[in-house]
């Protein structure tokens, strides 16, 4: 199985044990990732045994390296520390972090889970830019190696190119051919994103009513909130400022950014399919 595949099934192993204990053996949860696997029809057994015989399904030994080596990477991003207690502080068993009693718990793809959360991007946004998702990529995988700035600063990337796109859909949603001049002439002179961005919401403010209704009636806050939030921390991340970035403020924008790019793409097909005249 792949490292992303193991990662997957340790991650719901942890989340299903810790929901009943404090502190997990590690043999534990390489047992149920072992279930699991065999559940999702990933791992068989090719032992042949004696009639008669109960066989005992076990990973091989490579697979249940992998099991150890992400115990230790969720450990290297602080969602594990190692011990059961004060008393018994052996690497047989593994707790939760305060802030992993936060993250792990999730049920929905997280950051922690690269595959599945870049895999719920794509499918809740089926035709999502390239370049969103070669950025977005880069953000989880520089937030999982500790890499704050580097991911916050990717993921500004991902959110500006979203919002360009946005802006050229609802340039060329525009028909009278004097006004959609002015209009991109108007986004031209702005150069920054945030400039842009403010234009771009004037613009829409003649049109509230309308995108409220047929796209979300929270854009304030599913567009203008978290776009100005992982703008302000990027401006952060990528100036020399000083600004030391914490974790759970990069896995919040990280969290945030598929509805947020959902959002977007909403506005998008809306404008795609209805012609500003």
């Amino acid at each position: 199985m792949d490292y992303e595949v193991v990662r997957a099934l340790t991650l719901e192993a942890l989340r299903e044990k810790f929901q009943r204990e404090e502190a997990l053996n590690i043999v534990v949860v390489i047992e149920r990732v072992e279930s699991l696997a065999v559940s999702r029809g990933l791992f068989q057994s090719t032992r042949s045994v004696s009639p008669g015989v109960t066989e005992t399904i076990r990973l091989p030994e490579e697979e249940r390296e992998k099991v150890r080596q992400v115990l230790w990477d969720l450990t290297l991003e602080g969602l594990l520390f190692p011990g059961a207690s004060a008393y018994q502080t052996d690497l047989h068993f593994v707790k939760r972090t305060v802030y992993g009693k936060e993250a792990l718990p999730q049920t929905s793809p997280t950051p922690y889970d690269p595959e599945g959360y870049l895999g719920a991007l794509r499918t809740e946004i089926p035709g999502l830019d390239p370049i969103i998702l070669v950025y977005a990529t880069e953000a989880v995988q520089t937030f999982l190696k500790g890499n704050l700035l580097a991911s916050t600063v990717m993921l500004g990337v991902a959110s500006e190119k979203g919002i360009l796109l946005l802006i050229d859909a609802y340039v060329s949603a525009i028909q009278d051919v004097i006004r959609k001049s002015a209009t991109q002439s108007s986004f031209d002179t702005r150069f920054t994103i945030t400039k842009k961005f403010q234009f771009l919401r004037s613009e829409f403010d003649r049109m509230t009513s309308v995108l409220r209704s047929q796209v979300a009636d929270d854009l304030d806050i599913q567009l203008d909130g978290v776009f100005n939030l992982i703008r302000n921390t990027r401006n952060d991340a990528g100036h020399p400022t000083g600004v030391i970035m914490d974790r759970r403020r990069a896995y919040a924008n990280l969290t945030l950014f598929t509805p947020y790019c959902k959002t977007i793409y909403a506005l998008i097909t809306y404008f795609q399919a209805n012609p500003i005249r």
